[in-house]
């Protein structure tokens, strides 16, 4: 059975053609991908993140797990920041290319869907063998919603319809901000290598998060857009 977005009403009351997506009923297209295509080139478009990753990685030696488990330097990754990095198997083979995320000492790991589950296992094999016990590894994918709104001017059309202030959030940075007491994770930044504002919310808030965005999306020139667009995108991106 596919997993469903908690985006899904939003996604139908405007009108999305639905396909399946590494096991995950989602937005392929809104009709017209050409239309798409050129928002995210010219404008700012929206898209339905949540069959991405998000593993949420805390504890005393975490940062020594994540250094382990990545063939790219980590060390320089600082608080309130995010970086690419290649994560490999235990015998030094290629996984994927991941993001990660730092806030205080938690670390947070955003995976391609594909490869959620697999970098999920891989990190806890390696802190059992070891010995990182007191780390806590959680795949939070499930338990929260995420969309990105990617484009040239994703930032300024964010900003202007956002109840929080992101003001001074620069290129690769990372920001917990509250909405009536609603955790919202705020990351400068995207999976196609251009600017981007993505928005992580407990999934019990998803609605309204994304029912915000699409209420002010024509007056702030936002295009929805589905995973044809997306895919491209972050296949023509080389890191």
């Amino acid at each position: 059975m596919l997993q469903s977005s908690p985006f899904e009403s939003v996604h139908e009351g405007m009108g999305a053609v639905f396909g399946e997506f590494d096991g995950w009923k989602m937005p392929a297209n809104y009709g017209d991908i050409t239309a798409e295509n050129k928002a995210l080139q010219e404008n700012c478009t929206v898209f339905d993140l949540c069959s991405f990753g998000r593993i949420m990685v805390k504890g005393a030696g975490s940062d020594k797990l994540i250094s382990g488990i990545c063939a790219s330097e980590t060390v320089d990754l600082a608080d309130g920041k995010w970086i690419w990095a290649k994560i490999c198997d235990g015998d030094g083979g290629f996984v994927d290319r991941v993001r990660i995320c730092r806030i205080g000492d938690i670390y947070t790991i955003l995976t391609t869907a594909a490869k959620r589950i697999e970098i999920f296992e891989l990190a806890e094999t390696y802190g059992c063998q070891n010995g990182f016990n007191s780390v806590d590894i959680d795949d939070n994918t499930e338990k929260t919603g995420m969309m990105g709104l990617y484009g040239p001017k994703a930032y300024e059309s964010v900003a202007g319809i956002l109840p929080i202030d992101i003001s001074g959030l620069e290129k690769g940075e990372i920001a917990k901000k509250s909405f009536f007491m609603i955790p919202l994770t705020v990351i400068r930044g995207s999976w196609t290598g251009g600017d981007g504002i993505e928005l992580i919310c407990p999934v019990s808030a998803a609605g309204l998060a994304a029912g915000a965005i699409a209420k002010y999306r024509e007056k702030a020139n936002i295009t929805p857009s589905g995973m044809e667009c997306l895919t491209d995108a972050m296949a023509s991106f080389e890191l």
